[in-house]
């Protein structure tokens, strides 16, 4: 009977070019499957640098044979080269988060891998590897590990279990995420489950499940391995790297007073906010509040939130104005809102023996008028929200030679003062 394990992590996948000067000793084909993983390690102990390295070999009339390097907590942007056995093989640039990945296999026609680059004529044979290194420019050494040269192969006689493909992780810190290992065994074995890491205990293993619960000094990239054994003691190890972020804090935004406003005036109200982990992302909305509160965020953690109620709006109410982070974490504040009605006098007529006032806020009944500081409602002959009308004589409507000021009372709003301006003939 055969062991067939599967055990891949799939983290970046860019093609790469092999120079032809590399010399690599070869190895005899071995009869047998062979699947190894080592851990790579800092050159220093301060080192943040972490990985792993991965060979596979499936004999058979065109073997496949599959090499894969993960390195993680690089310099970002930098420029790396592959040593295997101490030979120079390639060189390849970091990505922005200081990730790097050589990737390439035997491209059979049966076996082959998106992204992974052919194995060069140096390379015959994956089972010629011994150590590896990844170097700087200086050849200063950024990671390092060694393969053993009596490369143990899996044993063959039990079916074991299969591992599906496992994925790299990403979490924040202070949460916690459950991963079910999608295991099989064909031959229906008790699995057992351990879980090593480069650093950090934050990972529980419940049955198959893998349950990672971070904190805050766990913020960083771990390099992980899944084991998973059998009751005949055949097992399969699966790397895969985790990365913890900081825990997301959430933003506060500043209260904002109850405002008093009437309709037709416009009033501009400055809103602040601030977020632990930066104020870039903060967005405004208003979640609650009339139509004529609207906001316009300035994307620097502040925004100007604009009341404009018109005349026909009629009420105010709760308005509450939420912040928003990139995380979806929120804050709110709430103020009431009095809306008045505004009282204007835009013109005022005599036409013997009455006298006109046209504008807006009147009311239907119940206004007062004023004319130069004499309460004469009592003359009030007809009234609507836009017009009032009032009759009497110059004398009775306390009216004069010269600037006269005339204002509404309604509701409780008082309008402007309108100056009507009398000659001494009219009557």
């Amino acid at each position: 009977m055969k062991t067939r394990f599967i055990g891949y992590i799939v983290l970046l996948m860019v093609t790469m070019l092999f120079p032809n000067t590399a010399q690599v000793s070869m190895a005899q084909n071995s009869s047998k499957n062979v699947d190894r993983v080592i851990v790579l390690k800092g050159s220093t102990l301060k080192s943040k640098a972490s990985g792993f390295a991965k060979l596979n070999y499936k004999p058979g009339k065109t073997p496949y044979q599959h090499f894969e390097i993960v390195a993680v907590g690089l310099k970002s942007e930098t420029d790396y080269q592959l040593f295997v056995n101490g030979i120079a093989f390639d060189v390849k640039k970091s990505n922005t988060s200081g990730s790097i990945e050589f990737l390439f296999n035997s491209q059979s026609k049966d076996n082959t891998l998106d992204g992974a680059v052919k194995l060069p004529a140096e390379l015959s044979s994956v089972l010629a590897i011994q150590n590896i290194s990844i170097r700087e420019k200086d050849l200063s050494v950024a990671l390092i590990g060694d393969f053993n040269q009596d490369i143990s192969t899996e044993a063959s006689d039990n079916d074991p279990q299969v591992l599906s493909l496992l994925n790299s992780v990403s979490m924040q810190a202070n949460q916690t995420e459950t991963i079910v290992l999608p295991v099989t065994d064909p031959d229906g074995d008790a699995l057992t489950v351990t879980v090593t890491c480069d650093r950090g205990n934050f990972i529980t293993v419940s049955g198959l499940s893998l349950i990672m619960a971070p904190k805050d000094i766990d913020v960083g990239t771990h390099v992980c391995s899944a084991k998973v054994t059998d009751t005949f003691g055949l097992f399969t190890t699966i790397p895969f790297v985790i990365t913890v972020t900081a825990a997301n804090i959430a933003p506060t935004i500043s209260p904002i007073p109850d405002q008093i406003i009437k309709t037709g005036e416009v009033k501009d109200i400055i809103v602040s906010a601030s977020d632990a982990d930066g104020n870039s992302g903060l967005r405004f909305v208003i979640s609650q509040g009339p139509a004529f509160a609207t906001i316009v965020d300035r994307g620097d953690g502040t925004a100007v939130l604009r009341l404009a109620p018109q005349q026909s709006d009629t009420q105010g109410g709760i308005v509450t104005v939420r912040v928003i982070d990139a995380g979806g974490l929120t804050a709110q504040t709430s103020f009431t809102l009095t809306l008045n009605k505004s009282v204007t006098i835009s013109s005022v007529t005599r036409a013997k023996p009455n006298l006109f006032i046209s504008g807006v806020g009147f009311g239907q009944a119940g206004a007062t008028v004023t004319i130069n500081n004499q309460n004469l409602s009592a003359r009030v002959i007809g009234q609507s929200d836009s017009s009032i009308t009032l009759k009497g004589s110059l004398k009775k409507l306390n009216l004069r030679a010269g600037a006269n000021q005339i204002t509404v009372s309604s509701g409780g709003t008082t309008s402007n003062t309108f100056i009507l301006n009398m000659l001494d003939s009219e009557e």
